[in-house]
């Protein structure tokens, strides 16, 4: 189906079924939450969710881009974090976390049983789990709303036109855009916590503050950590994109089995050669190395204002050199302090582990389109919302950092 192309009210909305049919220049100008709506990484990652492209973007008469957002159209097959009813599975969601909460649990059991109300879907989201609507810099907090809207009634139609369930907003962090979130509420959008961003603020002018932050206890640990990293010879540097390679490749493959995640040597290889050609500039490879030999990596992906965490690798046969959390965490913030990097994100998983290293939680919301209020659906969906939430206080409930003016 060709991009289609709606005009009200002064704007003009287009959903487009390729990339390479918007202007790169043009959409770059906007003002973007994250690096994951850069054009270039849209353009390399987007076969990765395994959906067919409905970007859409709003205009003025003029022609001058107001707003861009990519979206997808997915159902069984896509990738799981852009599979609308495997996203609603929670699958992070565990027995422990529905403890005293037997509602919440028949809820849960109720959505993973059925897929059919959830495919197929348009998503809105980027490639690798991050959501967000760029927009020009000059709108106002009025312009931002109205032509928020005029993208979430367009995804609409296109979800009529291509006989999609839903229409569904995913990773928006919650309270980031309010002219997204109110576009969505206008519209009777059900939301639902599916997940948390985990990011380290930078705010320290050392390492030593940093540490600072961390009960003494946790201090300590800490730095027997990096001490026992520091014992083991390894050194560590940061190289561009050139140095993907089938030997980092093979370290990404052991990560990939540790989580049960197969991968294939070529592809990944191929992978890394897509990243190269597309964004390369904006890769940051923090490499481990042990008598010239790499023994772990970590793939970062820079803004002006943060590096996010992509992908790494790692040789699990040393067991002594916390080689993970020094190369995931310790190294990367003294990188990022020495070069005024604002902030170092995440994502999704392994909650406790990134709290106790310093990272802050903030939720991340879907949005879903066609939920009835007072239906079973929009039930179950605010029963899962509240366990999610639980869940995440559980987790920062964990005093590891000093408490302010201790």
């Amino acid at each position: 189906m060709p991009p289609t192309a709606v005009r009200h009210e002064a704007l003009l909305t287009e959903i487009h079924t390729d990339i390479d049919g918007i202007d790169r220049d043009r959409w770059d100008a906007l003002e973007r939450p994250s690096v994951y709506l850069r054009y270039d990484w849209l353009r390399g990652r987007s076969r990765t969710v395994k959906g067919e492209p409905r970007f859409v973007t709003v205009s003025d008469t003029g022609g001058r881009l107001l707003l861009a957002a990519p979206a997808y159209l997915t159902g069984d097959g896509a990738h799981p974090a852009y599979d609308l009813a495997k996203v609603l599975s929670m699958e992070e969601l565990e027995e422990d976390d529905l403890t005293g909460l037997p509602e919440a649990r028949q809820s849960l059991t109720r959505l993973r049983a059925d897929a059919a109300p959830w495919r197929p879907a348009i998503v809105a989201g980027s490639p690798g789990r991050m959501g967000g609507v760029a927009y020009a810099r000059e709108l106002d907090g009025a312009g931002r709303r109205r032509v928020a809207t005029a993208a979430v009634e367009a995804l609409e139609r296109r979800a009529d036109a291509d006989g999609a369930a839903r229409v569904a907003w995913l990773y928006l962090l919650e309270q980031y855009d309010p002219a997204i979130e109110a576009a969505l509420a206008r519209r009777g959008y059900q939301h639902v916590v599916i997940g948390a961003d985990a990011y380290i603020p930078i705010e320290f002018d050392d390492f030593e503050g940093y540490l600072a932050q961390f009960t003494s206890h946790r201090r300590l640990n800490i730095r027997k950590e990096i001490e026992a990293f520091d014992r083991a010879g390894i050194s560590v540097a940061v190289h561009d994109a050139d140095v993907l390679g089938p030997r980092l490749a093979e370290l990404e493959l052991r990560w990939r089995a540790k989580y049960g995640r197969a991968a294939d040597l070529g592809d990944t290889v191929a992978g890394y050669q897509s990243l190269r050609e597309n964004i390369g500039d904006a890769l940051r490879v923090v490499v481990a190395s042990r008598h010239g030999e790499p023994i772990g990596f970590v793939v970062f992906l820079a803004d002006p204002e943060a590096w996010w965490a992509r992908f790494g690798g790692f040789d699990y046969s040393d067991k002594k050199s916390f080689l993970y959390f020094n190369l995931v965490f310790y190294r990367p913030v003294q990188l990022a302090i020495e070069r005024g990097v604002g902030a170092i994100g995440y994502s999704m998983g392994s909650y406790e582990a990134k709290h106790t290293r310093g990272a802050r939680l903030r939720h991340f919301m879907g949005y879903l389109s066609g939920v009835a209020p007072g239906s079973r659906a929009a039930t179950d969906l605010a029963m899962v919302d509240g366990a999610q939430r639980r869940k995440f206080e559980a987790v920062t409930r964990h005093h590891v950092l000093r408490q302010e003016g201790s």
